[in-house]
């Protein structure tokens, strides 16, 4: 079910590609694109890490925010299509994993807890910035369908704080 090579960072890829045959099954379902499109949903489902989210590999025991964003993104697609697909399961790790790294006031961090002036190592670029905020408030939005999350409106109001700027 992994559509593309397995090197580095391949989840990413294979999340669009997921994406893609999802949706175009939704919008043509006779020409054949539910088999390749459920099998790689089912891929994606078993690349979770259980009990979180999804990282660069399968099953690689860890979860960023980053990747986990897309793999929620990418499971509205099967959701739309009427593909199956255990959403209980792989939306509560999802939020969970959300969860552990969203401050109460609102802001996200790509692996860890959030701190001012970013964290050393990894994911240093991506805690400087509201980056994995929008990330987390749009993951929200796609799993619970409606406003019911006071962490939502938190992160958003650090998404307002940082527009993009034009040059």
């Amino acid at each position: 079910g992994c559509v593309g090579p397995r090197g580095e960072k391949y989840m990413y890829h294979h999340i669009l590609a997921t994406t893609a045959l999802a949706e175009a099954h939704g919008m043509y379902p006779a020409e054949g694109y539910g088999p390749p499109a459920q099998k790689a949903v089912d891929f994606l489902i078993a690349a979770q890490t259980p009990g979180k989210g999804w990282r660069y590999t399968a099953n690689g025991g860890e979860s960023d925010t980053s990747v986990t964003g897309w793999a929620v993104l990418a499971l509205g697609a099967p959701e739309r299509s009427m593909l199956s697909f255990p959403k209980l399961m792989s939306f509560t790790g999802a939020v969970s994993w959300l969860d552990e790294v969203t401050t109460k006031e609102g802001r996200t961090s790509y692996m860890g807890t959030f701190r001012d002036g970013g964290q050393p190592g990894v994911g240093e670029p991506f805690d400087r910035h509201e980056t994995m905020s929008a990330i987390c408030a749009l993951a929200r939005v796609i799993i619970h369908k409606r406003r019911m999350d006071g962490r939502l409106d938190a992160g958003l109001g650090w998404i307002v704080k940082d527009p993009p700027k034009w040059g």
